[in-house]
C-alpha cells in the first residue's frame, strides 16, 4: 500500500506542475491581450457661429392682395400714432418760457451770490432751481421714450419695405399681371412716405431733447454756484468778525441788546447752517431720537 502511494506522488506532482504552468500561460496571454490605455483626444474648441441674418422672404403672388391691405392698415395706424405728438407740442410750447425764466434767475442768482447772501436765502434759491430741474428731467424722460418708439417704427418700416421689394422682384421674374405690379409698387410708395414722416418727427424730438439738455446744463451750473456760496458761508462762520461777549466793548452794553443781537445772528445764520448740515452727510447728528 505504501509503495503505491509513493509511486503515484511523482505523477501527481507532474500533473500539478503542468496545470500551474497552463494557468500562468493563460493569465499572461490575457494581460498582454488588454489594449494599452490611450490618451484622450483633445476636443477642438470652435468659436460659436455668428447668427445668420434672415433675409425677408417674398410674399406669394396669390397673397399679395390680402397682405397689401394688411400693410396699408398698419401704415395708417402708425400715422395715427404720429399725429398729434402731445409730448413734443408741450415741450416746444413751454421750453421758451422756461428758458426765459432760467435767464432771469441766473442773473438774480449771480447778484445774490456776489453779495454774500445768508444761508437762508441760498437755500431758497437752491430749492427753486431744483424745482426747475425736475420739470426738465420729466421732459427729458418723455422725449427719450418718444424717440425710442420712433426708432422702432423706422426699423419696422425698413423690414416691411424689404419684404415688398423682394415681392416686386419675384413678381417680375414670374411675369405677374400688371395689376399685381401696381399694387406692390403702391405699397412700397406708401411705406416710403410714412417713413419720411416718422423721420421728420424723430428729428424734431431729438432737437427738442438737445435743447432741454442745454437748459439742464445751465441749471447744473447755477446749483454748483449756489453750493460754492454755501460752502463759503459755512467757512466764514468760523472767522471772528465781532468782539467776544466778554470783551470790554460789550461789557458796557445792556445785556438785552447783546441777547437780541445773538438771537438775530442765530436766526440769520445758525438755523440755515443746521439745515445745511442736516441735508448733507451730517444729518444723523441732528435726527431726533424716537421715544
Amino acid at each position: 500500500m505504501k509503495n503505491n502511494i509513493a509511486s503515484d506522488t511523482p505523477g501527481r506532482r507532474w500533473i500539478l506542475e503542468c496545470f500551474l504552468a497552463a494557468m500562468i500561460c493563460v493569465c499572461g496571454t490575457s494581460l498582454y491581450a488588454q489594449p494599452e490605455p490611450t490618451s484622450p483626444v483633445p476636443i477642438e474648441k470652435t468659436a460659436p457661429a455668428a447668427p445668420s441674418v434672415v433675409e425677408p422672404a417674398p410674399i406669394p403672388l396669390p397673397e399679395v392682395a390680402t397682405d397689401a391691405e394688411a400693410a396699408s392698415s398698419r401704415l395708417r395706424d402708425i400715422l395715427a400714432e404720429l399725429s398729434p405728438d402731445p409730448i413734443a407740442e408741450e415741450v416746444a410750447e413751454q421750453l421758451p418760457v422756461l428758458t426765459r425764466e432760467i435767464d432771469a434767475r441766473l442773473r438774480e442768482t449771480r447778484k445774490i451770490v456776489a453779495q454774500r447772501a445768508s444761508l437762508e436765502i441760498l437755500v431758497g434759491l437752491e430749492s427753486e432751481w431744483r424745482r426747475l430741474r425736475r420739470n426738465l428731467s420729466g421732459w427729458t424722460r418723455d422725449l427719450t421714450n418718444r424717440a425710442t418708439w420712433l426708432e422702432h417704427q423706422i426699423a419696422e418700416l425698413d423690414e416691411l419695405e424689404k419684404t415688398w421689394e423682394q415681392t416686386l422682384d419675384a413678381a417680375k421674374s414670374s411675369n405677374a399681371p400688371p395689376g399685381v405690379f401696381h399694387r406692390i409698387e403702391a405699397v412700397i410708395t406708401q411705406i416710403g412716405q410714412v417713413r419720411e414722416t416718422v423721420k421728420k418727427q424723430r428729428a424734431r424730438v431729438l432737437t427738442l431733447q438737445n435743447r432741454v439738455a442745454g437748459q439742464e446744463a445751465r441749471i447744473a451750473d447755477a446749483l454748483r454756484l449756489i453750493s460754492q456760496a454755501r460752502e463759503d458761508v459755512l467757512n466764514r462762520l468760523l472767522v471772528k468778525d465781532s468782539p467776544a461777549i466778554w470783551s470790554v466793548e460789550l461789557g458796557s452794553r445792556a445785556p438785552q441788546d447783546v441777547l437780541e443781537e445773538t438771537w438775530t445772528s442765530f436766526t440769520r445764520n445758525g438755523r440755515p447752517c443746521l439745515s445745511t448740515l442736516r441735508d448733507r452727510q451730517f444729518g444723523f447728528f441732528f435726527t431726533p431720537r424716537s421715544s
